[in-house]
């Protein structure tokens, strides 16, 4: 059986969701070998976290069950093909649970998001009277089991291959930086590539729905170019590649890394703007692993 968990979020869930990424990849995986008959072969579940947008109430007007005998999909070569047996729920979140997955620690949000699946699933129970050939109870009992099995949570951030999926394990790799749309290659100065750096248009749109969350308000994002401006700029006048004492150079690096304002910003944004600077931070011949 082939499931899914796709997330709609808000500008506050949006920077708290990756457990909905974790989780979907995790039960795809689970679910690949499971076979409930052919009544249901595919599995949807919309994960909803804009009740910063809309009530409550409307959420539950604008998401409806569905079931679809046949509907228009895609192979895995990007050809279109005609899909069998989609089902299709909404798991909402009433305005009190979704103000405490956007405020408590991770841990606590995969509780809620799981106390939200199950509950989900009652939308299971009038639909599926009409589909033969599926095994609703089993099926229930069997996705239960997975998401409320102890410490699921710390399972997953410890799970090789869900790390291996969304890690960052490649991050100061050239590809990584060819990725963000910068004329730039192994072959670059210093000075050109700060040049290129400062002129290019950052925290784009598109580069934070890439990372797979919400952008940023305009003037947090405003404010995130001026202070990376700020440091290639900064960077450029101090000339640390003329200083050939490594510790020195270290520091002079670190003291002008010092003046970007980190806790200003929230862990994703500082993760952004740190990406952004590395292709300047391989070309200073130090060990990176002391600047993070």
């Amino acid at each position: 059986m082939e499931i899914s968990i796709i997330q709609v979020t808000d500008v506050n869930s949006g920077k708290k969701s990756r457990i909905v990424n974790w989780l979907s990849f995790y039960l795809g995986m689970y679910f690949a070998e499971k076979d409930y008959g052919e009544g249901v072969q595919r599995l949807c579940i919309t994960v909803v976290l804009t009740n910063g947008l809309h009530k409550f109430e409307e959420l539950q007007e604008m998401y409806v069950t569905k079931y679809e005998s046949t509907f228009d999909d895609w192979s895995s070569s990007g050809e279109p093909v005609e899909g069998k047996s989609r089902f299709s729920i909404a798991c909402l979140f009433p305005d009190v649970e979704y103000e405490k997955f956007c405020h408590v620690e991770e841990e606590r949000r995969m509780d809620i998001l799981v106390q939200a699946l199950v509950k989900s699933l009652s939308n299971f129970e009038v639909p599926l009277r009409e589909v033969s050939n599926f095994d609703q109870a089993r099926f229930i009992e069997d996705f239960k089991l997975v998401v409320t099995q102890q410490g699921l949570y710390f399972k997953l951030a410890s799970d090789t291959q869900v790390r291996k999926r969304f890690g960052e394990e490649n991050f100061f790799e050239i590809d990584r930086i060819q990725e963000s749309r910068m004329n730039i290659d192994n072959n670059t100065d210093l000075a050109s590539m700060i040049k290129i750096l400062l002129n290019k248009k950052k925290f784009e749109e598109e580069e934070w729905l890439e990372r797979g969350v919400n952008p940023s308000s305009s003037n947090v994002i405003d404010k995130m170019v001026a202070v990376t401006n700020a440091f290639l700029v900064r960077l450029d006048h101090a000339d640390v590649l003329a200083i050939s004492d490594n510790d020195q150079r270290l520091e002079t690096i670190e003291a002008i890394m010092d003046k970007i304002p980190w806790d200003d910003f929230e862990s994703e944004e500082r993760d952004f703007i740190f990406e952004e600077i590395t292709p300047v931070l391989m070309k200073l011949e130090v060990d990176l692993s002391m600047l993070m």
